[in-house]
């Protein structure tokens, strides 16, 4: 069913809903009551807007002088009824000039350990490669990415799944 929702935060308070409607009645023996991290972005070509709204998840943006700015979503998931009952998502704007690039995915990259430091890779940290590889094509930004990871873990094993969306505006 169509709800004609276009705003970002509407759609995730649908989700959300829809998220705890189904899962209401599972038993508790077959369902731990896991719940999802997400963002949602509309971009608006024409006025160079985009609109974010997120479930525990950022979005950053870098601009066309390599700064690195940090759109930060609501603080709680879809799902996770125990965490609030009354869950309203925000949304938010941002202008955006030819050329910035956004960044979204899941914490499993900065979450990652290195064993030996016993540390996380880290939000900050990310966010500052980010930035250093604004300038590269985003299929160079990838293979960067990739061989910072394989460094930063060096022979452990990644400890959770990793998604990171680059999108030149």
């Amino acid at each position: 069913m169509n709800k004609d929702l276009s705003k970002t935060n509407k759609i995730l308070q649908e989700v959300d809903k829809k998220f705890i409607e189904r899962f209401s009645g599972a038993k508790e023996e077959f369902f731990n009551n896991d719940w999802v991290d997400i963002a949602l972005v509309c971009i608006d070509n024409k006025e160079n807007k985009l609109y974010f709204s997120s479930a525990n998840r950022k979005l950053c943006i870098v601009d066309s002088e390599n700064q690195a700015q940090l759109l930060v979503g609501s603080p709680y998931p879809i799902g996770g009824w125990q965490v609030e009952k009354e869950r309203k998502f925000e949304s938010c704007s941002f202008s955006f000039k030819k050329g910035d690039c956004m960044y979204l995915g899941s914490d499993g990259f900065q979450d990652q350990i290195n064993r030996p430091k016993n540390k996380k890779f880290s939000s900050k940290r990310l966010h500052k490669l980010l930035s250093d590889l604004k300038g590269f094509a985003l299929e160079e930004q990838y293979t960067h990415l990739e061989n910072q990871l394989k460094d930063w873990k060096g022979a452990n094993d990644q400890i959770d799944d990793i998604c990171i969306v680059g999108i030149r505006l």
